[in-house]
């Protein structure tokens, strides 16, 4: 009886964490749909002379319609009664707060550019909009099998992504949203001096380097050619640097029980490490993107090297 009793709760905890995994990744997935509308309205709103706050504020209200039908049907997949609507908004109202305070804070106070204040403002308002919306608005019944180990990975995970959320909030803050002389005279000499095409399939110092450049012109073309973007730029090469070398971790220390917070805290662990080991290299805008885009590749290579047959 105990085996056949301890056996049920096995196959009940691993249904439970199965189940949490794929409502985070339905998550992960509306997020990504909602942030880059959230952004794009944004950035719209502040390219049209609204201010960072007033136009956070409008990309979030206008979206709460595709939020509540996306996380209550397909996400969290409950019953839509007054109670649940109720503590919706309620939870929504606290992540718009939160997103908008952060935002107010970033870029009146610390003077951060408005496209990295609204990156610096969405990502605790996601955080916090999950765990409200999944143990708040839209709870379900859960077995007390939480182990400490599960907890001690949400502790870590919890941590390093704190070090990250700072990590990347320093490098966008310390980087100049001026251009320098030194800025200026490259921007001329590759830019105002050599046509476009030059300018991106150009060599300098005998390197070729398409990407980069693409990146250089397109941030000059669009954004006032802006350090803190391409700092942006580079946090977001070294976090998906990060999720390559998880990612090989968890293949190569695979475990049948390995719970889904522990991927989770995995995942945040390496980010943080990543994000400490690139901060130098970020703070100069041309040897951070360049660099951090051949690291990316590496990873990237090795890791489909991996997976093909016989390897």
């Amino acid at each position: 009886m105990s085996q056949g009793g301890s056996g049920i709760i096995e196959f009940s905890r691993e249904t439970e964490q199965k189940e949490a995994l794929q409502e985070f990744l339905r998550f992960i997935i509306v997020g990504l749909g909602t942030t880059g509308l959230n952004f794009t309205i944004y950035a719209v709103c502040v390219s049209l002379g609204m201010s960072p706050a007033g136009a956070a504020a409008f990309a979030f209200l206008i979206l709460i319609p595709f939020h509540f039908k996306a996380h209550s049907t397909f996400v969290f997949r409950s019953n839509r009664d007054i109670a649940n609507t109720l503590k919706y908004g309620l939870a929504l109202a606290v992540s718009m707060a939160l997103n908008v305070g952060l935002v107010t804070f970033f870029w009146a106070y610390l003077l951060v550019d408005p496209l990295p204040a609204q990156v610096l403002g969405l990502a605790p308002a996601i955080t916090a909009n999950y765990l409200l919306l999944r143990y708040f608005a839209f709870p379900r019944a859960r077995s007390a099998s939480a182990t400490s180990s599960t907890w001690t990975w949400f502790v870590i995970a919890s941590v390093s992504a704190l070090a990250i959320y700072v990590s990347a909030a320093a490098m966008l803050i310390y980087t100049n949203p001026l251009l320098s002389d030194d800025d200026w005279r490259h921007y001329l000499h590759y830019f105002f001096q050599r046509d476009t095409i030059d300018s991106i399939f150009g060599r300098e110092n005998k390197h070729l380097m398409i990407i980069p450049n693409f990146i250089f012109f397109s941030n000059y073309l669009l954004f006032d050619g802006r350090m803190s973007n391409l700092a942006l730029v580079n946090v977001g090469l070294l976090l998906a640097a990060s999720v390559l070398l998880a990612t090989g971790w968890i293949k190569a220390t695979w475990q049948r029980d390995r719970s889904w917070i522990e991927v989770v805290g995995i995942v945040f662990i390496w980010g943080a490490v990543m994000l400490f080991l690139g901060a130098p290299r970020t703070l100069f805008w041309g040897i951070g993107v360049h660099n951090h885009l051949v690291v990316l590749g590496a990873l990237g290579a090795a890791f489909s090297h991996r997976a093909l047959p016989g390897h």
